[in-house]
């Protein structure tokens, strides 16, 4: 069942690099920013919380 999350992953990534291609720098700097945010706290909240 692991090819399941890649094709999303893969699906995700399609879309998400397709609607990049449409906006403008600023836009896409913006979205870069909050995925970034959620990414860090995502990994700092659920690998680095439970440890301390």
């Amino acid at each position: 069942m692991e090819y399941i999350p890649k094709l999303l992953r893969c699906l995700f990534q399609a879309v998400f690099v397709g609607t990049v291609l449409e906006m403008n720098m600023e836009t896409c700097k913006v979205l870069l920013w909050i995925v970034v945010m959620v990414h860090y706290f995502y990994v700092h909240h659920f690998l680095v919380g439970p440890l301390e």
